[in-house]
């Protein structure tokens, strides 16, 4: 299962707050895929997923994607996306 917490953030402030579940096991592929449906759900466009994103979530439970990560402009300066399960 993967549990996001998801956060839009610009200038500093918290602009969105979201948890998002999808029951997927956790690997490369299925982040991918819940990171999109995430961000569908949200109605933002979904960033171009590198390997030091999955990287670094899979290593600290977190990573963030800046406007660079993203081909369509977004109104939020990052998306940081939190693992949400509880050990």
């Amino acid at each position: 299962m993967i549990k996001f917490w998801a956060k839009t953030i610009s200038n500093e402030k918290l602009i969105k707050s979201v948890i998002f579940e999808d029951f997927v096991l956790f690997n490369r592929e299925n982040f991918e895929k819940s990171v999109a449906k995430l961000c569908e759900q949200i109605d933002e466009p979904c960033p171009v997923i590198l390997s030091k994103h999955f990287n670094h979530f899979s290593e600290f439970n977190i990573t963030s994607f800046s406007k660079n990560d993203f081909i369509e402009n977004v109104k939020f300066d990052k998306l940081v996306i939190e693992n949400a399960l509880k050990d």
